[in-house]
């Protein structure tokens, strides 16, 4: 039964229910962050930071399997990342499309 469920289209629909749920919660999370003087910095950060915490438990047994391209990889797309989401904060936050939503 278990084994049925993990292939079942149930457990991917479970899982994008999830994703969007917490893509929603962060949005708001940050929109209030931002509108409360928290610096833009200081949301990624927090966010980065979070969501390090909660995926780690979940892929600490297939870190032992990157291998250092992976690595090199994955610390160049978070290098091009972070930049792109602070200035789309910063833009956010000092144009004040945020006083909208209070």
């Amino acid at each position: 039964m278990l084994n049925k469920l993990k292939n079942s289209r149930f457990l991917g629909e479970i899982y994008l229910f999830a994703c969007v749920s917490f893509w929603a919660i962060a949005f708001i999370w940050t929109k209030d962050a931002l509108s409360y003087g928290l610096s833009a910095s200081q949301v990624i950060f927090v966010r980065y930071t979070i969501a390090v915490i909660l995926m780690l438990p979940m892929v600490w047994k297939d870190l032992k399997k990157l291998t250092k391209t992976d690595i090199i990889l994955g610390g160049i797309g978070g290098l091009l990342l972070a930049p792109v989401l602070l200035l789309l904060l910063c833009h956010l936050q000092k144009d004040g499309y945020l006083r909208i939503f209070r």
